[in-house]
């Protein structure tokens, strides 16, 4: 348990000493995230707001499926 509070503070550390190079790794994780929530924002609000506002044929099927994709797309991708 020491090993792991010993790097917690060296990497604290090393954000914030201010090295350019390690931001710009920062900078880039944060963008790509942004970006993927951006792209699976409007697919998901509008997917939901079709299974809250519309009845249609198979519309219990996806209500069944929704919270099983939710629960199994993060096992998924970091698999």
């Amino acid at each position: 348990m020491n090993d792991f509070w010993t790097r917690c503070s060296t990497a604290i550390a090393q954000l914030l000493s201010g090295d350019p190079q390690l931001w710009g790794i920062v900078g880039v994780s944060l963008s790509v995230s942004a970006s993927a929530l951006l792209i699976a924002l409007l697919p998901a609000l509008s997917t939901r707001f079709m299974l809250a506002y519309f009845r249609f044929p198979g519309r219990w099927a996806l209500q069944g499926y929704s919270p099983f994709a939710q629960a199994y797309a993060p096992v998924n991708v970091s698999a």
